[in-house]
Formats: structure tokens, sequence, C-alpha cells
């Protein structure tokens, strides 16, 4: 395969040799059609430097058919080809994520994703400012995610800008898809300030909305209470993976109605199982085993209980509302994934 994007290559491959990556890159993403390769013919003999299609109308960048499209994205996320700005902003990069897999991309954008998350923005909000902005900003730039600066944000807005001065057509998603990538590199200490304004996390409350409403309050306390003794961003990752305990219970028993009722076999036990099945909303693979504490720790499920059933005792991390079943199990206790 190619080397994946990283900077600018020094000395373009021969045609030869981008057409038979490119059909190893098919191969090991599934895609046998023909038509693909064909296209990644018709386009070489254009542009057998592939830069130069760059420097064409976006017009002429704009029809290729649905069978060189395919090439130009090999070509971008693999540092061969510099699309345009004004080509970034038009196209939605519908074979994005299929295409980065395994590739530097893929690290940059699942690093990404996970800070975005950990600042408070929800997984939906986090994967669209990733496609939307930081992702096109790589694609544009050819740099890692670490020196990603304000300018190249700024290019991508005037690109939207000009796009809409043009066309008429609205960048709303995109405005709101750069400011939230600009306080997500600002998190992470890429950049030195954060955005004048722009979307700001989601309260507790809406971050745990989807747990079962006699079981939100004791949630948004408990996260209240870590405030105090914790960074806002470490809240936050707390905050997005307790949601998924609180999700979990209200598909399996929307009835619970506090936490004292956590039951060892009928919620802890299943919840354990559940983690060890789960898959990453980024990557879509298995959660590595580090992920997997994470989520179990994060929740009451991991806490000791209170054997004796007098009622809630305070314990582990501050959770007021004990089970009064038999001790949960421990992550030592998280069952094997098949292989």
């Amino acid at each position: 395969m190619l080397p994946a994007i990283v900077s600018a290559p020094d000395v373009e491959p021969s045609t030869s040799a981008l057409l038979a990556d490119y059909a190893a890159h098919l191969a090991v993403t599934g895609r046998g059609n023909s038509a693909y390769m064909h296209g990644a013919r018709r386009f070489l003999g254009c542009w057998p430097a592939p830069q130069a299609w760059a420097s064409q109308p976006l017009s002429v960048r704009l029809s290729a058919d649905e069978h060189a499209r395919p090439f130009v994205m090999f070509l971008t996320i693999h540092g061969w080809l510099r699309p345009g700005w004004d080509w970034l902003v038009e196209r939605k990069l519908s074979s994005f994520w299929r295409e980065i897999t395994g590739t530097p991309l893929e690290v940059d954008m699942t690093r990404f994703m996970d800070a975005a998350e950990h600042v408070g923005f929800t997984r939906l909000q986090a994967l669209r400012a990733a496609s939307q902005s930081i992702g096109r900003v790589l694609l544009q730039t050819g740099r890692r995610l670490d020196d990603i600066t304000i300018d190249d944000l700024d290019a991508l807005a005037e690109a939207c800008r000009h796009r809409h001065e043009v066309t008429g057509q609205g960048w709303r998603h995109y405005r709101t898809a750069i400011i939230t990538a600009h306080r997500v590199l600002f998190h992470l200490d890429i950049v030195d300030t954060p955005p004048a304004s722009g979307p700001a996390p989601q309260p507790f409350e809406q971050r745990v909305a989807d747990t079962a409403p006699p079981l939100s309050p004791a949630f948004v306390a408990y996260l209240e209470r870590k405030l105090g003794t914790c960074r806002p961003k470490t809240v936050s990752s707390l905050a997005t993976r307790l949601a998924h305990f609180g999700r979990f219970l209200a598909a399996i028993d929307p009835d619970l109605a506090s936490l004292a009722g956590l039951d060892r076999r009928r919620h802890v036990e299943p919840y354990l199982n559940s983690v060890a099945a789960a898959v990453s909303a980024t990557s879509g693979r298995p959660l590595t085993a580090a992920d997997q504490a994470r989520r179990i720790l994060a929740s009451p499920a991991s806490s000791p209980t209170s054997p004796s059933g007098d009622g809630p005792t305070p314990h582990r991390d501050d959770w007021c509302s004990a089970a009064t079943s038999p001790p949960a199990p421990t992550v030592a206790a998280l069952p094997a994934r098949r292989r």
C-alpha cells in the first residue's frame, strides 16, 4: 500500500505503481468491481501527475463519475493529491470513514472523536465535527492532527463562505462543526485559544437523557458532586460512560425505581457481558480491555454493595444508592472475548 497521509510526497509514483496499490486497496476493503479500476485508469490517462487535477476548474473536478471518485479519495487519503478547499466543501465524502481504515488518519480521527466526547459533546456532535471539519482539514493540509492550526480552520471557513456567496447554499452545519473542532483542538492543547463562541457541551441532564427517569437525578447529582474533586474534562468523560450504563438499564429494566434496586444477576452481570461485547461507535471495532474497564468503573456496577440489605451506604466514588444483592463482580471477572 502507499504510505498513508503524513506529509506531501517528494516524488510522485508511476501510474502503474498507483494502479497496483489501488488494486491492492480495493482487495483489502472487499471491493472487486472492475469499474473502479477502469475509472482509475481513465483518471490517470488524463492526469498522470494526480496533483495536476487539483488545478482544474471546480466544475471539472466535480464531474468525476462514481467510478473515479473512489480513486480520487484514495489518492487524497494517501497523500498524493490535495483536491482543494472548494472541492472538499462541495463533496459529501460518503466513503471517508471506510477509506481511512488502517491509516494514520484513522488514528487522528479516533483521537479527535474521543476528545470531543470527553469535552462533553454527544457522539453525534463529535461525528459531525470530525467529518465536516477536521477530516477535511487533514485531507487538504496533509498534516497530522497535532500540526493543525487555526489558520487551517479559517481556510476551511473561507471556502464555505465563498461557496455560500456563489451558490447561495447555507453553511451553518460547517460553521458549527468548525467551532466544535476549534474547541476540541483547544482542549487537546493543539491550539492556544478557544473559540469566541459556539456550541457548548450539553448539560448533564441531557447527557443522561436516555436513562430511566427515576434514575436520572441520581446520575446528575453524582456527576455534579464529582465536579468538586475532578477536572471538568474528566467528569465529562465519566458522563459519557455513565450514559452507556443508564441506557442499558432503561432497555433491560425500565421499571427500575432506584439504584438501590440494582441486582447482581438481573442488572450487573448482564451489563458486564454487554460491555465485553460492545463495539466502538467511532471505529466499529470491539472495545479495548482498557475502555471496557473504564465503562465498568464509571458505573455503580463496580461499586461495593451493602450485603446486609440495610439500605443505601456510601462507597466508592461517592455513590449514595447501593444495590442490596451480593457484591458485584470486579473488573477481573469481565468475560473473555471470543476469538
